[in-house]
């Protein structure tokens, strides 16, 4: 960081209200705070140029169909039941804080300037070690960041 470079609250700001003109098809899917309750995927923030240990060069076509499979069954949910999925005895799908990353992961954060978004990532579970991690700022869109396939970029056994 240089000098008096004011960093922005690591909060998310309130969405706006939505029309109570708007179609009755979305009534159940946005509240009239403008949050939405189940997710919605934006690949605004995707990292695609990252080509290190994880990421979406990593990605075979099998993954992309499951992916996409994923984001269906998660798309018909709502954030709450998303948020109570166990597997194992714990959550399958829950914020970690960046600050616990791999080494690398921190530095590709602040090197993409992303470093001001939040203090943690949300990351989805697909199975024994693929993850998708993104940023959940409570507005109910999600920001893919990152395709992990194999649990490096928040690892829990030692290297």
């Amino acid at each position: 960081m240089t000098g008096d470079r004011r960093r922005s609250p690591k909060t998310a700001s309130a969405p706006l209200p939505i029309s109570p003109n708007r179609p009755r098809a979305l009534a159940p899917l946005v509240g009239n705070d403008g949050r939405h309750a189940r997710p919605v995927f934006s690949f605004a923030l995707v990292d695609r140029h990252y080509e290190g240990q994880w990421g979406w060069h990593r990605m075979s076509d099998a993954d992309a169909r499951r992916l996409h499979e994923f984001l269906w069954d998660m798309g018909a949910l709502t954030w709450d039941e998303i948020r109570h999925q166990t597997s194992g005895g714990h959550k399958k799908h829950h914020p970690h804080p960046i600050e616990r990353f791999c080494k690398e992961a921190q530095e590709r954060i602040a090197e993409r300037g992303h470093d001001d978004i939040a203090a943690s990532m949300f990351r989805f579970r697909l199975d024994g070690t693929a993850r998708l991690w993104g940023y959940d700022l409570g507005d109910g869109l999600f920001y893919v960041v990152w395709w992990d396939p194999d649990h490096k970029v928040y690892p829990t056994e030692p290297a």
